[in-house]
């Protein structure tokens, strides 16, 4: 039903509140990794759910329980992205760097209905209902996956270079008096 389809919306600001609270405490970069596997592991099970004919009501209530978890995760994905992107931008383009996550998350959404319209030109409707459903949610796990793993080569070429090693650097006194542990300087320091 739509139901299953809005609870994620509903949860969204949720996640933004819970998530900017542990990105706060923990890093933003942690809080996207978290929410990348959480997002990886939910279209995953979806994925693969049995069907109602299967297990019964335990169908739906499995779904609308990863839903939950789906836009719980898009909340918090969303409010960390917002913050850390323009933070470890240059300071000459964090305009444009901030505005690639809203960018990003239009393309994404074309994506997503280009996918379902070429799966439903290509597939009849039997095979859609049965089993051609379950393609994009396998192709988004995979996606996160292979994104949490560029994530991870891009900050470890990123901290054996010479713009991290700069970087992290210990952080002088910020404006406002605000004192900034490395390596979570989000800044670079000029000399």
């Amino acid at each position: 039903t739509f139901g299953v389809f809005a609870v994620g919306f509903l949860v969204r600001p949720l996640g933004g509140i819970v998530f900017g609270r542990v990105a706060d405490k923990r890093g933003r970069k942690s809080v996207l990794m978290m929410t990348i596997i959480m997002m990886a592991i939910a279209s995953a099970i979806i994925g693969v759910m049995p069907t109602y004919e299967q297990i019964g009501i335990w169908s739906s209530v499995g779904l609308l329980v990863i839903r939950i978890l789906q836009g719980f995760a898009h909340g918090g994905e969303s409010a960390a992205a917002n913050s850390y992107i323009p933070e470890i931008a240059p300071n000459a383009h964090r305009g444009k760097w901030g505005s690639m996550v809203y960018v990003s998350i239009f393309g994404g959404s074309v994506i997503a209905y280009v996918l379902g319209g070429l799966i439903s030109l290509v597939l009849n409707d039997d095979q859609l209902a049965s089993w051609g459903w379950r393609i994009p949610f396998a192709i988004g796990a995979a996606c996160a996956v292979a994104a949490f793993a560029l994530a991870g080569l891009m900050a470890r070429a990123w901290r054996s270079g010479p713009a991290g090693q700069k970087l992290l650097r210990p952080c002088q006194a910020r404006p406002l008096g605000l004192e900034v542990p490395a390596p979570t300087c989000p800044i670079p320091i000029r000399s």
